[in-house]
């Protein structure tokens, strides 16, 4: 059973809220970046989640058997913004990084974060709008370890 934090739990019950998704990344060399689906940056956990680099997690598909999950994610990459680029994706650098999707209170990070889903990207699909062909869940590589220490 995945850790829900109980304030964190409590404000998802609201009929209002204010959540969004981060998507931490690590790289293979050690570099880690986050996006956020938020409008604004989101710094949790001392890593800033940029949301000009934001991204959509569209497909998000998960199954209580033995079968695989998966997930599809299309981010937006700018040459001239920090973070994740198209030239690292055309050079390979996102290839095989890991991957953790958490759902926070963007207005009160102190209630903590619940992770949906974790795993490793695959090949980015490169094409005129990088996209994370495939979010590998961890199910996929049970031998390896979460991204969070």
């Amino acid at each position: 059973m995945r850790h829900r934090p109980p304030a964190l739990l409590a404000h998802l019950q609201q009929p209002v809220t204010t959540i969004c998704r981060l998507l931490r990344i690590l790289l293979s060399d050690g570099r880690v970046f986050g996006v956020t689906t938020l409008d604004r940056d989101v710094t949790y956990q001392g890593l800033t989640y940029s949301a000009l680099n934001g991204f959509d997690t569209s497909i998000i598909a998960t199954d209580t058997g033995l079968s695989v999950d998966n997930a599809e994610a299309t981010a937006l990459v700018s040459a001239t913004v920090d973070g994740i680029t198209a030239a690292m994706a055309a050079a390979g650098e996102l290839d095989n990084a890991s991957w953790e999707l958490y759902i926070v209170n963007w207005a009160d990070l102190t209630m903590g974060h619940i992770v949906l889903d974790a795993g490793d990207l695959g090949e980015p699909a490169r094409a005129a709008l990088p996209r994370y062909r495939s979010l590998r869940a961890t199910g996929q590589h049970p031998g390896r370890r979460s991204v969070s220490a």
